[in-house]
């Protein structure tokens, strides 16, 4: 069964985030990301971000650039945000490309490793 056409699809704004990010390797650009920029972007509504607190820092998990914490309305951006040695400019530009509205949803390297983690990969639910 397929969902009803208005229902979003969470994936869009993951692969929306990761082309920024991907874009910026190959500009040589560091982002600086707060809730302006994920509104901006659109990442987040503006509706929706107000309710949530953004925190920049270490993440556990290699390519991993963010992840949302709904228990605590968190989001966690990664502050290291450098290129893997696997981002070629060829596939970063062929990333950056892609209709954002369509799979593929993470972009892998040849060997099918992730290079990037979207910024909702996971939704976590810290005490349970």
């Amino acid at each position: 069964m397929n969902p009803p056409s208005n229902t979003p699809n969470v994936l869009i704004p993951n692969k929306r985030f990761s082309q920024l990010i991907a874009k910026s390797w190959l500009d040589g650009k560091k982002l600086s990301i707060d809730k302006n920029f994920l509104v901006q972007e659109g990442i987040f509504l503006e509706e929706e971000i107000k309710f949530f607190e953004v925190e920049v820092g270490d993440l556990s998990f290699p390519g991993e650039v963010g992840l949302l914490d709904i228990r605590q309305m968190k989001i966690y951006i990664s502050s290291s945000l450098e290129r893997p040695s696997q981002a070629t400019d060829e596939l970063l530009q062929q990333w950056v490309n892609e209709d954002t509205n369509s799979p593929p949803w993470i972009l892998k390297d040849e060997n099918n490793e992730v290079i990037i983690q979207p910024l909702l990969r996971r939704l976590l639910v810290f005490g349970e």
